[in-house]
């Protein structure tokens, strides 16, 4: 990072660091920021906000997706699963 040659180059290479790492990079430009200070911070809101509900949404597929997964797993006799594996385990004893 140090090594580059320019800003710019810095300013890419922190940025691929930080996506590498999972963050989204909004930028805010000096002179936009100098020019209409209330107008760029409505658009970050509106991007944070978004980014929550995208959020948001993930997290609720997911704990569903587990929600799903958990009913399954109820359903399923774990007896059966633990006979399956004694029985191999006899089997392995003969073998050897």
């Amino acid at each position: 990072y140090h090594s580059s040659k320019s800003a710019r180059d810095r300013d890419r290479l922190k940025d691929a660091v930080l996506k590498n790492l999972g963050w989204k990079v909004y930028r805010i430009w000096s002179v936009d920021w100098y020019k209409n200070r209330e107008r760029e911070v409505e658009k970050l809101i509106k991007v944070i906000k978004e980014e929550q509900a995208n959020y948001s949404e993930k997290v609720r597929v997911r704990e569903e997706a587990l929600k799903r997964k958990k009913e399954k797993m109820s359903k399923v006799n774990l007896n059966d699963y633990y006979l399956k594996f004694l029985n191999r385990k006899n089997d392995l004893k003969k073998t050897i």
